[in-house]
């Protein structure tokens, strides 16, 4: 079984050594999306969106998503639209003491 790891690999371009980054962190988006789909909802939200940018962005792809879950304190009207446009395949929604 081939072992994952972040690495620096050195990279000749032109007349120049560039590094190039490879590892779990250098994954393209939609590698990571396919990845992400076996984890459940719970997890992509607690845990996955919060490690890097990247890794945020490919857990946010709508097709990831069944429930959009709005709880406490004041989320702005207009979030919670356009979160309910742009995941519009929701087969859930779930809004709980949002004082707008």
């Amino acid at each position: 079984m081939e072992e994952f790891s972040s690495e620096l690999i050195l990279q000749k371009s032109s007349s120049l050594l560039v590094p190039k980054r490879v590892g779990f962190g250098y994954l393209p988006i939609d590698i990571l999306v396919r990845i992400f789909e076996y984890f459940d909802e719970d997890e992509l939200r607690t845990n996955i969106t919060r490690v890097c940018q990247q890794w945020r962005a490919a857990a946010e792809v709508p097709r990831l998503w069944n429930t959009l879950k709005f709880q406490g304190r004041a989320i702005e009207t207009d979030l919670i639209c356009n979160k309910i446009y742009q995941f519009r395949d929701v087969t859930k929604i779930i809004i709980k003491a949002v004082l707008g």
